[in-house]
């Protein structure tokens, strides 16, 4: 439960100790005394229930964070820096005697934001009283760059991959229709078991099959064995809709050909862009990026910050992106609707472009064949230039399109497609249309029922 409380003024003892002991000043200090009270308990009610026990300031847990952010420090030394600074203590407006919080609460307030959608609060408001104190200027200058996170999934080869997406499935369907997978095994379970019973791993020894090959035909094997068992009439329709079986379903449309002659592996050109395929069946989402000569599998984080030359240096948006939605450019539209909607809407930003404008990659059937053209060569007196000012954009936000990979763009001339480069195969992710044809659009949605699935 949330109690209602005024505005938190600082005690009058804590600012005559603060003042004595600190006559410089300090970070939490400053942060006062410039802005006041800047996060109010207001602003978070929605996360907190209308009753039960009443609940930590969450105007004080936000003030809390950002210095917890700002010194870089875990949340059991936050926690401990509000019991023990005398400074934090001033920055939240409590009495020198406030026993402060467990740090336990710091992790839940969090989730509560995460949880209820309201994870840009905290930068809305300072944003907010950086503007009404004249500190940010609504139609001054800003720019934007990128930089990477890596996702927390192992780095796979294309063995491991194909062995981990079929074992992953195994494992989701096991818990989800054991009766049913083992009806399905009956009398190969043996086989299975010496393939993907632990985790597919080559770092600690061989892969079953001493052939790459041999291996990969044989997990795709595997995996449309079950994707076909898994769309079979006599089938439950709610196995179709685990994320592991959907993965196992995308990867395999990526990986593999099928035709009269059984499961082929994608080679080469056949193969999508690195940027547009999954690199791991655990996260669909982290993709293949590269900039400035580096690459890494996971996302890419877009800041953007003022750049006045006669004002401080302030953050105004702060997106997440997949790694695969290019260079920061194509960030622009998105950036600046955000930032019109918080009223401090640059009239340019400045965007550090790491990479030319990406081809979109498509699907073509078979047995169409495309050539892909390359992009033009650079004139060599052409200088690249590390800023470009790029005009306000009213166009809506749309995602990005994919990115090129490092090493994955094409020699001058064209590069015809060879037949069967990718062909949308009969495992190919529906179109929502067909999704809502094949699982009812009135009915609701299945849910997955726990034990065999009677």
């Amino acid at each position: 439960m949330l109690e209602k409380r005024r505005g938190r003024e600082v005690p009058e003892l804590t600012a005559r100790v603060v003042a004595a002991a600190f006559p410089k000043g300090t970070l939490a200090v400053w942060l006062r005394d410039a802005l006041g009270e800047v996060f109010s308990d207001e602003l978070f009610a929605q996360a907190f229930p209308a009753d039960g026990r009443p609940a930590v300031s969450p105007g004080a847990l936000a003030a809390v964070s950002v210095l917890q952010y700002a010194e870089n420090l875990p949340d059991r030394r936050a926690a401990e820096a509000v019991r023990a600074r005398m400074d934090w203590k001033y920055l939240i407006g409590a009495e020198l005697t406030d026993p402060g919080f467990d740090h336990s609460v710091l992790s839940d307030f969090r989730a509560r934001l995460t949880g209820h959608g309201m994870e840009e609060k905290i930068l809305e408001a300072v944003l907010q009283v950086a503007v009404s104190r004249g500190l940010l200027r609504p139609r001054g200058r800003q720019r934007t760059d990128s930089t990477k996170i890596l996702a927390d999934v192992r780095l796979l080869n294309r063995m491991e991959f194909a062995g981990e997406t079929v074992r992953t499935a195994l494992e989701a369907l096991a818990v989800a229709h054991p009766s049913w997978l083992q009806e399905v095994l009956a009398g190969q379970e043996e086989r299975w078991l010496d393939r993907y019973a632990e985790r597919i791993d080559s770092w600690h020894g061989q892969l079953p099959g001493t052939d790459r090959e041999q291996w990969l035909r044989q997990a795709g094997q595997d995996g449309l064995f079950l994707l076909e068992k898994v769309e079979d009439a006599h089938a439950p329709g709610w196995l179709r809709l685990i994320p592991a079986v959907a993965a196992l379903r995308r990867c395999w449309d990526e990986q593999y050909l099928c035709d009269e002659h059984g499961v082929h592996p994608r080679e080469g050109a056949q193969l999508p862009p690195g940027a547009q395929r999954a690199a791991t069946p655990h996260d669909l989402d982290a993709r293949y990026g590269a900039k400035r000569g580096q690459g890494w599998v996971g996302y890419a984080l877009h800041v953007t910050e003022t750049c006045d030359p006669d004002a401080p240096r302030l953050i105004t948006d702060v997106a997440t992106a997949t790694a695969a939605d290019g260079d920061d450019s194509a960030a622009l539209p998105g950036i600046h609707q955000r930032l019109d909607i918080a009223a401090c809407c640059p009239p340019s930003i400045c965007s550090t472009a790491a990479t030319s404008p990406p081809r979109p990659w498509s699907r073509p059937p078979t047995p169409v064949v495309s050539s892909w053209p390359a992009p033009p060569a650079p004139s060599p007196r052409a200088r690249p230039k590390a800023v470009s000012p790029i005009r306000t954009s009213s166009s809506t936000t749309r995602r990005a399109p994919p990115c090129v990979p490092a090493g994955g763009g094409a020699s001058p001339g064209s590069r015809p497609t060879p037949p069967g480069a990718f062909p949308s195969s009969r495992y190919a992710s529906p179109p929502p249309a067909a999704v809502s044809a094949r699982c009812g659009s009135a009915a609701p949605r299945p849910t997955i029922p726990s034990g065999d699935g009677r």
